[in-house]
Order: structure tokens, then C-alpha cells, then sequence
């Protein structure tokens, strides 16, 4: 798997150079010239160039209309699954260079995506988010906002949205998989994603003008949001009031079997709890 992912960074820096249309054109011209010129090349090679300008921009324009032709042809899609899927992700994340799009319904990824989407901006990227407007009830969608929002980052949200795409300047990944812990760390996902740019232009004018050009879009501010905080059981962490759901994910996993807490998920005090019985006493009739 290490060895793949250092194939492809090299195969992406190779892309950029070698296989870079108006580069490849050239090589195209060059070449023709240099079975028209014969053996001399040093000496016909240049002569002929400078002395047929026009000859040599109709060969380049023609070239460059072949290459772009091949290259539509060429590029590919990888159909991937589960960890390449994922590790897929965090490349477009991290090797985005001007722009960032984040396409996906539900947003608690844990740090590491966090951190790594909040670098892109502090490394001066445009980065949107598109998110379904149920996460405006999301008490880590919120509290990730006011950093994201801080560093110019810029976040909507759909109420009808179920697109997961992700997509920068020169990668694209369409894929079942959400930006929630729990993808990454259990879901078996899949997805495809392709370099074709474009391919890459028509899926972003496809985000900008049907999903963000919406006119049930809204853009989140700080009074979008409609949050009710409870407490985990267990770590008594401040986590989205849920009487289904009273454990913060993290503590959920390494508690195994044991469903038992020691607060209550409304107030936070010290009670004995259950994920079947969040309450204290004094709530019980709560819901």
C-alpha cells in the first residue's frame, strides 16, 4: 500500500510536466520538424522554425488540438474501495492548490480531517463545503464552523443534499463515503475518482450552479445553527442532545460491552446512566 501511494505521488508529479497538453504539442512539433529537417537537426531545426513562424503556429494549434483530443480519450476513471477510497480523500485534501470542494451530508470526521481541511486554508486555498442542513443541529459541525469560518472558509447547506464528492484543482472523487468517524473507521465504501479536467470542470459547475446555485441553499452564519447540547455518560463531553444516541462516539467504541454511564445526558451531573436510560432521576420524564 506504501509503495502504491509513492507510485502515484510520482505518477502526479510526471502527470503535471510530461503529460501537460501544451508541453506534449510541442514535443509534436519538434518531432515533425525533426524528420522534415533530416539528420542536420541543429542547424535545420531553428532555420526552418524561425524562417515558417506561421507554418510553426498552425502545426502547434493543430497539435494542440490532437493532444487535447487523445487526452480526453485516455483519461481514465479507478474504481476504488474501502482504504484506497479514504486514502483517496485525504490526497485531494492535501495536494490541493488553489481550490478545495467538499461535497457531503454529514460532517464529524474526528481531528485528523479537521486539521488537514483547516491547513488548506491557512495555506491561502478557497475551500467550500456543502453540507445537508441537518447538521446545523450538529454541535462538532458548529464548533468546527467557527474555526473554518475564521480562516475564510466558506460553508453552505442543503436540505435535500446526499451527493458525496470531493474534488480539488486536479483530482475528483465521487463516493458513498460521508465525512463522519464512523466512515472512516468501520463502513466499507467505495468510489471513483479521475483526473480527466474536463470531466473535473463539468463536476464543479455541477456544484456551483444546480447544488450551491440552489435556491434552497443557504449560506451558514453563526445564528444558522439550532443546537441542543447534552452530555456524554460516559466523559460527561458536550455532545448533541440525542436520548439514542448519549455517547460520544470515541467513548462508544472503547467501552465494548459496557453500556453503563455515571451522568446524566441532560444535565451533566453525576447519576447512574445507560445508554437505555440516559436520565437522571430528576428527568426521566424528559424527552
Amino acid at each position: 500500500m506504501q509503495q502504491n501511494h509513492f507510485i502515484k505521488k510520482i505518477h502526479n508529479i510526471l502527470n503535471d510536466i510530461v503529460y501537460n497538453v501544451y508541453f506534449q504539442s510541442l514535443l509534436v512539433v519538434i518531432i515533425f520538424d525533426v524528420f522534415y529537417a533530416g539528420i542536420n537537426l541543429w542547424n535545420d531545426f531553428f532555420e526552418d522554425m524561425i524562417g515558417s513562424t506561421v507554418i510553426f503556429l498552425l502545426l502547434y494549434v493543430l497539435s494542440v488540438v490532437i493532444v487535447r483530443a487523445i487526452h480526453h480519450l485516455r483519461a481514465g476513471m479507478n474504481v476504488e474501495f474501502n482504504a484506497d477510497v479514504k486514502r483517496e480523500f485525504h490526497d485531494i485534501v492535501q495536494e490541493s492548490k488553489k481550490h478545495l470542494y467538499l461535497v457531503t451530508p454529514y460532517f464529524s470526521p474526528g481531528n485528523v480531517v479537521i486539521e488537514e481541511i483547516l491547513s488548506k486554508l491557512r495555506d491561502g486555498v478557497h475551500v467550500e463545503m456543502v453540507l445537508h442542513s441537518s447538521q446545523m443541529q450538529n454541535i462538532e459541525t458548529f464548533t468546527f464552523f467557527e474555526r473554518f469560518n475564521s480562516l475564510g472558509g466558506k460553508m453552505w447547506h442543503h436540505p435535500k443534499l446526499h451527493s458525496k464528492i470531493y474534488l480539488n484543482d486536479k483530482f475528483c472523487l465521487i463516493t458513498s463515503l460521508n465525512l463522519l468517524t464512523s466512515s472512516f473507521d468501520n463502513s466499507f465504501e467505495a468510489g471513483v475518482s479521475f483526473n480527466n479536467r474536463t470531466e473535473i470542470k463539468n463536476v464543479l459547475q455541477h456544484i456551483q450552479k444546480e447544488i450551491i446555485g440552489s435556491d434552497l441553499i443557504s449560506e451558514v452564519k453563526a445564528d444558522s445553527f439550532s443546537l441542543k447540547f447534552g452530555y456524554c455518560i460516559r466523559s460527561r463531553q458536550k455532545i448533541n442532545l440525542n436520548k439514542s444516541r448519549p455517547v460520544e462516539y470515541s467513548e462508544y467504541r472503547s467501552g465494548g460491552s459496557n453500556l453503563n454511564g455515571q451522568y446524566c445526558h441532560l444535565c451533566g451531573e453525576k447519576a447512574d446512566t445507560s445508554i437505555d436510560n440516559p436520565y437522571c432521576e430528576a428527568h426521566q420524564t424528559y424527552n
